[in-house]
């Protein structure tokens, strides 16, 4: 063979080689460039042979076809778990507010001493009936009466005065003042025997200064309402009284006699053991337990008292037996605050 065929052979090893070489580069250059996009992922090795050229040196030649670099896909991330936000309940409606009346303030513990006018209307008797000691009938010998039956009748009577009110704490007060009080009283006495009729009616009012002394027992409605209940002792003076007598008697159905009498209660003058009056003189005191209600409104008052004596007011050297006043009425007040 001729030296040219050689050396075109030797100039085309030449060129074979330096293709490999830049083929080479051109394959490490797209793996480090893969190296550097993917840092997770190794490209595969690449086979490659060592060859000798003719100046003795060696250079690494890829022994596949140049193909195409083989890049590694990268690593799809995984999506980030993003909190769902849970939907919060609206709050309830408020409630439709309730309407109170408000509280009225209490009163206070201890209030000022108040002073008030009141009047009364009721009726009164006395409680017993009062057996007197007895007279005889001269013109027949043979009757001797003692008068044994009485019926005490309700008779209208009035009381008023100054009532003072004492607070001492919240629910209690004393309650006193000074009244004029009329006691009244009709008295209805029949005999009625054989032969022998009589019929005796006495009419009695008495006028007393009358002072109580109540402790008071108080329920708060409202700031200017209230009830009240009172019981306590009473004090009566008599300052005048009046009796009307009117005296009927008759023997077998002839009026024999016949009298209308008025005189002083609290006279004793009048009276003596011959005396035909069958009107037994009074004493001035009387003493008595009372009863009373009261409803309170601003500063106007309506209640109810009951009055019971306990003193025996006739005089016992001119009476048997023992009379007591009872009362009962309703009232009516002002206050003065």
């Amino acid at each position: 063979m001729s030296p040219t065929y050689f050396n075109d052979l030797s100039t085309m090893k030449k060129f074979r080689n330096y293709c490999s070489v830049f083929a080479s580069i051109i394959v490490l250059s797209n793996n480090v460039y893969a190296q550097d996009s993917v840092p997770a992922s190794t490209p595969a090795p690449v086979p490659t042979e060592s060859v000798t050229t003719p100046s003795g040196a060696s250079s690494v030649v890829n022994i596949f076809p140049i193909q195409a670099p083989q890049t590694t896909a990268p690593v799809a991330q995984q999506p980030m778990a993003v909190p769902v936000p849970v939907p919060v309940p609206p709050p309830p409606p408020a409630p439709c507010p309730i309407v109170v009346d408000p509280v009225p303030p209490a009163p206070p513990c201890r209030e000022p001493v108040s002073v008030g006018f009141r009047g009364t209307l009721g009726i009164s008797r006395f409680s017993e009936r009062t057996r007197e000691s007895g007279h005889s009938v001269a013109y027949h010998t043979d009757i001797d009466i003692l008068q044994s039956s009485a019926n005490e009748v309700f008779l209208p009577y009035l009381e008023g005065g100054i009532v003072i009110d004492i607070p001492i704490h919240h629910y209690f007060a004393i309650s006193t003042g000074v009244f004029y009080s009329q006691k009244a009283n009709h008295r209805k006495c029949f005999i009625d025997t054989t032969n022998f009729k009589s019929e005796n009616a006495i009419i009695t009012r008495i006028g007393y200064i009358k002072i109580p002394g109540q402790l008071t027992l108080r329920n708060w409605f409202t700031e200017d309402r209230r009830f009240d209940i009172s019981a306590g002792p009473y004090m009566a003076f008599g300052i005048h009284g009046k009796v009307k007598e009117r005296y009927i008697s008759d023997v077998d159905d002839m009026i024999i006699h016949e009298t209308e009498t008025k005189i002083d209660v609290f006279d004793e003058s009048v009276y003596d053991n011959n005396s035909m009056s069958r009107i037994a003189p009074y004493k001035r005191f009387d003493f008595g337990f009372s009863f009373a209600t009261t409803y309170e409104f601003r500063r106007y008052c309506i209640g109810a008292i009951f009055d019971m004596g306990l003193t025996d007011i006739t005089k016992p050297e001119h009476n048997v037996g023992n009379t007591r006043t009872r009362s009962i009425g309703l009232f009516f007040g002002y206050m003065l605050r």
